[in-house]
């Protein structure tokens, strides 16, 4: 992926600020990229709908969110972001994003619901967001256990994979 495409990509949420991708001594992409947004909001609602999208090469792209540790109303904000996020595991190899979020909006408002795909082929996992952060938690407590498809499905909140976050950053891989 190139610059140009990445800004492409992540400018439909909003004013792009900065884009970059880092390159290795060889000037080849090491999968590694920053997009800085002019305003939060416009970062989280690229965040809520990229995260975990198939790329053309059939890798998912993984955004990891960053927050300003300088701005304490941003960190909460992320912070109840993040508890809106559910991560499902155990997913049937036939319940796509559409059957996901079917299954869980009998809890409330769903944002997004992703099945992870790599080559077209579900990974067995998921995140589904939802605008509210008891709706999330109802959902988790309810479907903890049940059985979606063909398999019994585990239900966490969604954990990133990094504790330190900073404002309006977004961290992904595979670009390549």
């Amino acid at each position: 992926m190139t610059e140009e495409e990445l800004y492409d990509l992540f400018s439909h949420y909003g004013k792009v600020t900065n884009c970059k991708i880092t390159k290795d001594h060889n000037n080849h992409s090491n999968t590694f990229g920053v997009v800085s947004f002019s305003k939060l909001s416009m970062a989280q609602n690229a965040f809520t709908t990229l995260n975990g999208l198939e790329l053309n090469n059939g890798e998912n792209l993984y955004i990891q969110f960053y927050e300003n540790t300088e701005d304490h109303e941003q960190k909460t904000d992320v912070k109840s972001h993040e508890h809106r996020k559910l991560y499902i595991r155990n997913l049937d190899e036939n319940i796509d994003n559409q059957k996901l979020k079917q299954a869980f909006s009998v809890y409330g408002k769903v944002k997004s619901a992703r099945v992870m795909m790599k080559r077209g082929v579900s990974q067995g996992y998921g995140v589904v967001c939802f605008s509210a952060t008891d709706d999330a938690n109802q959902a988790m407590n309810s479907m903890n256990g049940k059985e979606l498809g063909s398999k019994i499905i585990d239900v966490t909140i969604y954990k990133s994979s990094r504790k330190s976050h900073l404002s309006s950053f977004y961290r992904y891989a595979s670009m390549s």
